[in-house]
């Protein structure tokens, strides 16, 4: 079996690096896998990019001229709307029905057009990362799920009136191929997937994300450094690499959290990602501001993994959490949010917390339990274990062959 992976980048967002290590364990076991992407540090096997300057360069007008008009419709920041209508020069090189299969991951900033898409004549699975396979321009649905709108209502889809969104997601209808699997990455994604007018009447599987257990692990030099210098304080973790004004990771509940955490000064505050240091004039907390990006700087990652004690992730959508998978191969929980994908991780006061959705009285009551010394010693002996049993790489890519399975 020959198979594709087309992704937009093979390192830049979660997205990516999630579709690469998927990529990653299937060279593992030998797998004849490649993947094709847009933007490449050139140091994975198997990658299909640009093979000409003149190529690249054509894609990037296009992306470009794609990103200006979308500035016209952005409702939080450019990076959650994509159109995919030009088609990529990419694929001019790249003959997609040479493969077997093809596995498309997230495909925005004009990665594929919807019109490529439906010239491909090979079984096609489709990993749900976010949502815009499903919406029209939009990456991710910021509204209550179980109120009706274009993308799951066709009263609504198909009503008079010129829409954007609207036209996207007929677009999408007329150039997606009926046989296209959709797999989720979480049953959260599942069951939005499964809600939309497009994906209403299929089967959509769920296959979590991986990670390689042998890469990551606790880093021993960490443990033995004060990496923080903040002395005896028990340190908590939030990250983000769009910064904690990026409204869908929830840092402003964990602020609130903190406000009603008593002994707040035993507490250091670590944020990877830009931090707006504004918010925090008020708080009595000591923190340490880590702004730089670590895309394939694993080590650099398991250092500070390594470092705390307690991830939290208030995010208030995420399709999946690879923050929480990351920190439980180095034996750190994890306190989340109990209705995104970062759920499907966790088990309550197993492995981490989950507090009610929203609710920061029971966010800041979870960071304290989860920072109890006989607590935080059960989660993270607990941590490791519980996600080697359920985020494998053998376990993830024999779920992915199951499903090839029945397409060819």
């Amino acid at each position: 079996m020959k198979l594709l992976n087309i992704n937009y980048s093979d390192y830049s967002g979660g997205s990516a690096i999630a579709c690469s290590r998927i990529h990653d364990a299937f060279l593992k076991c030998n797998a004849d896998s490649w993947l094709a992407v847009c933007e490449s540090n050139n140091i994975k096997k198997n990658i299909l990019t640009f093979s000409n300057n003149f190529d690249k360069i054509e894609y990037l007008f296009k992306k470009k001229t794609c990103r200006f008009q979308l500035k016209f419709f952005e409702k939080k920041n450019n990076a959650d709307l994509s159109l995919s209508y030009f088609n990529n020069p990419l694929f001019n090189t790249i003959d997609i029905n040479n493969f077997d299969l093809v596995n498309l991951h997230w495909i925005g900033n004009e990665t594929i057009s919807l019109n490529q898409i439906n010239k491909i004549k090979k079984p096609i699975i489709w990993t749900l990362t976010d949502m815009w396979s499903f919406l029209g321009l939009e990456h991710i649905n910021y509204f209550d799920i179980e109120k009706k709108y274009y993308w799951n209502d066709e009263s609504i889809l198909f009503k008079s009136g010129i829409n954007i969104n609207n036209y996207v997601i007929k677009k999408k209808l007329r150039n997606y191929n009926d046989e296209i699997q959709p797999v989720a990455i979480s049953q959260w994604m599942a069951d939005m997937a499964s809600q939309s007018i497009i994906f209403k009447n299929k089967k959509v599987d769920v296959i979590p994300c991986t990670i390689d257990f042998d890469v990551w692990k606790p880093s021993s030099y960490a443990k033995s450094n004060d990496l923080f210098e903040c002395g005896n304080k028990k340190i908590i973790l939030f990250s983000s690499s769009a910064g904690t004004d990026d409204y869908k990771k929830g840092f402003s509940y964990l602020i609130n959290a903190l406000k009603k955490i008593k002994n707040l000064n035993d507490y250091h505050l670590v944020v990877l990602g830009r931090l707006n240091k504004q918010i925090m004039n008020d708080l009595n907390i000591s923190f340490t501001e880590i702004n730089r990006t670590f895309f394939e700087n694993t080590t650099g990652l398991l250092e500070i993994y390594s470092s705390v004690d307690l991830v939290v992730m208030p995010s208030l959508i995420e399709a999946f959490g690879q923050v929480a998978l990351e920190a439980a191969a180095c034996e750190i929980p994890t306190i989340a949010f109990n209705n995104t994908g970062v759920a499907e991780i966790i088990s309550h006061k197993k492995n981490g917390y989950l507090a009610e959705y929203k609710n920061t009285e029971d966010l800041a009551f979870g960071i304290n339990w989860c920072l109890e010394d006989i607590n935080l010693r059960q989660l993270k002996n607990n941590s490791r274990t519980m996600a080697m049993h359920k985020f494998s790489n053998k376990l993830i890519i024999n779920k992915y062959k199951e499903v090839y399975k029945k397409l060819i």
